[in-house]
């Protein structure tokens, strides 16, 4: 499993995320702590602790990865 650390801190960036990810196939997972929540689902997202870092779990092998990461970088935190 690949772990990418993320700030989604406001409802827009929820928002913003969800619309570029949801383009992607697959299990696409944000954990926060011991909760996991589907990452394409605004619900979900919102219903966690957004004040966190999260974190976006994609299987090892995924197919779009690259597209993928691209389309993550303005969440990312170092």
């Amino acid at each position: 499993m690949e772990t990418f650390k993320l700030s989604l801190n406001s409802i827009e960036k929820v928002g913003e995320f969800v619309k570029k990810i949801s383009k992607y196939d697959g299990s696409l997972d944000i954990a926060a702590g011991r909760y996991s929540v589907d990452a394409r689902s605004l619900m979900g997202i919102l219903s966690i602790d957004l004040n966190r870092v999260l974190e976006l779990k994609v299987p090892i092998g995924y197919q779009n990865m690259e597209a993928l990461e691209k389309d993550i970088q303005p969440f990312l935190v170092a």
